[in-house]
């Protein structure tokens, strides 16, 4: 069915091609980070549990997260990279098509500064102008859009930081939790797992 599209992959194995886990206004955003930067990622498909079936419009792939994970989870030059705002969403369609970390592509926007001594995992966001600071750790499939992640913080699995929020060092941010935009976050507070800070908050001792 598809074997024409399967020669292009076999066929261009310096060509890392890389698919969008939901086709919401997030597929937007992680598309135009892949367009900085095209020779390290070239957009192969969307998938989005909304769609049917498997068929190509300008030169793009779209069809179900189910039948396009398993058409192309085995090409070793294909990665993966959830653009699904929902934290809780990314983790339970993580655990259900079941692919290797391996198999994941961190999306980083050209004008983002991320300091050297920076650890980022696999499928990991970083927006435009964000910063993620000296000895940061950014974890699986967080999203860091248009932020700042000042050093020595943590960001845990499937979190989110939104636009101009602003975590002043030493922030520890749990998995599966949500802070807001303009948000800002003083040194060394600790925010747990699936907690919501909402937009404009500010943040001055622990949350749990």
């Amino acid at each position: 069915m598809h074997n024409i599209n399967d020669e292009i992959l076999i066929n261009n194995p310096q060509t890392n091609f890389i698919v969008l886990i939901g086709g919401g206004d997030m597929s937007e955003y992680a598309s135009e980070i892949i367009k900085q930067d095209i020779t390290k990622h070239t957009l192969f498909g969307i998938c989005d549990d909304s769609y049917d079936s498997i068929k190509k419009k300008n030169n793009i792939w779209y069809g179900s997260i189910d039948n396009i994970v398993n058409w192309l989870k085995d090409y070793p030059n294909v990665y993966f990279c959830f653009t699904i705002g929902s934290p809780n969403a990314r983790y339970q369609i993580s655990n259900r098509i079941g692919l290797a970390q391996e198999k994941y592509a961190t999306l980083v926007h050209k004008t983002a500064i991320v300091e050297e001594s920076a650890q980022l995992g696999y499928g990991v966001i970083v927006g435009a102008r964000s910063l993620i600071g000296a000895s940061t750790i950014i974890q699986n499939h967080a999203m860091i859009l248009t932020a700042i992640v000042e050093h020595h913080s943590n960001i845990g699995a499937y979190s989110n930081i939104s636009p101009s929020a602003t975590l002043c060092g030493g922030v520890v941010v749990g998995k599966l939790s949500y802070v807001g935009a303009n948000t800002t976050v003083v040194p060394y507070k600790k925010i747990g797992n699936n907690v919501i800070v909402g937009a404009h908050s500010l943040v001055i001792s622990d949350i749990t």
